[in-house]
């Protein structure tokens, strides 16, 4: 494909690798990571980090996934794009909905996550005052 053919005048330097099931590419001999660090973000409606992920499901699933139902038009729903909500991404997936009077999360988060929440609730605060 495409990215295959893109990566040609580099490939030596690079090493293919397995990212949860899917072939990603990194530089040779690059394999050592560093555990992520958590993190929690209010998304504004819209913004290109949910509108640009090319497989949706790998950025929303488990119990966030249910937020996004709609029943309001069909006995058995309708499933809604998180790209028109105001999304909360923690550790990289959606895991809730935010408006600026509240936050609806799938499941409760743990004390370090609650923590960056509550500091990003205030920034976001700071930013619309």
């Amino acid at each position: 494909g495409f990215v295959g053919a893109s990566l040609d005048p580099i490939r030596d330097e690079l090493e293919a690798v397995d990212v949860e099931g899917k072939r990603g590419w990194i530089l040779a001999g690059d394999g050592t990571f560093p555990d992520p660090a958590p993190s929690v973000f209010l998304l504004p409606q819209y913004d290109v980090y949910v509108l640009a992920f090319r497989e949706r499901d790998d950025l929303l699933w488990g119990a966030a996934k249910e937020l996004y139902w709609d029943t309001r038009w069909l006995k058995s729903g309708r499933y809604e794009s998180p790209v028109s909500f105001r999304n909360v991404v923690v550790d990289g997936a959606i895991a809730g909905k935010w408006s600026p009077d509240s936050v609806e999360l799938a499941e409760p988060l743990g004390p370090a996550h609650r923590e960056l929440l509550e500091a990003e609730v205030a920034r976001v605060r700071t930013l619309s005052a």
